[in-house]
This record gives structure tokens, C-alpha cells and sequence, in this order.
């Protein structure tokens, strides 16, 4: 990340918030998350009406992360090769939720940091 982060209150705030996602759902995606709907408009520069772009949501700005679950499967044995070569869009929030959502067997629950919400996506 290209932030500064208060880990220990990072940590409070998942175990409050997610505590149970966090728990019982192995592939989880977090950050200011931004949904298609949303970033297809002008605000966002159109940045998702991008055809390449085919996640449902993208975390953006500082930080975005994915559960150590989500990135073995994604980057390691469960997206193909072939399909990280077919999902594969410039810039790397972008490219983060691509990958994120690159498995159409797999959905993964978004953490929301934006205004504390939590799935939805």
C-alpha cells in the first residue's frame, strides 16, 4: 500500500466490523470500494465502461488488499493462465479487481471501508 496505516486499529476495526466474513468466507476483497455502476459515470473519468473491466466493484485509492485465500487461488492455482491473460486491464486498482473477480465460480465478499460498509457488491 502506499499509505500509512495504524495496524492496531486497522485490526480493531475488521475484528468489529467483519469479524465473521472474516471467519467463515475464504475469499474476501477490501478497500474504498467502488461499485460498476458508479465508476462507469463522469466522476469517475468512465474509468469502468472500460469492456475489459469486469469485476463488479474496484477498491480504490490507497489501499486495497485481498485475503491470502483469494490470492493463492487467483494468482496461483485457480484462474488460468489463459483467463489472467483475457481479464488483464492497465492500472493496478483496476487490475487488482479483475483479478479479484476472475474466477466466475468464485464471488468474492468485498469489505467496504467506504462509510464503514460491509458486502453489498
Amino acid at each position: 500500500s502506499d499509505n500509512f496505516v495504524r495496524w492496531p486499529k486497522f485490526f480493531e476495526y475488521l475484528q468489529q466490523s467483519a469479524r465473521k466474513q472474516i471467519d467463515t468466507i475464504p475469499f474476501l476483497y477490501g478497500g474504498y470500494a467502488i461499485h460498476r455502476n458508479v465508476c462507469k459515470g463522469n466522476v469517475y473519468g468512465r474509468v469502468c465502461a472500460n469492456p475489459a473491466f469486469i469485476a463488479t466493484c474496484f477498491a480504490s485509492g490507497a489501499m486495497a488488499y485481498v485475503s491470502t485465500a483469494l490470492a493463492q487461488h487467483v494468482y496461483m492455482d485457480g484462474t488460468t493462465l489463459e483467463r489472467k491473460r483475457e481479464v488483464w486491464i492497465v492500472g493496478e486498482d483496476m487490475q487488482l479487481g479483475n483479478m479479484a473477480y476472475s474466477d466466475g465460480n468464485v464471488t468474492p465478499y468485498v469489505i467496504n471501508h467506504r462509510y464503514g460498509k460491509l458486502g453489498g457488491y
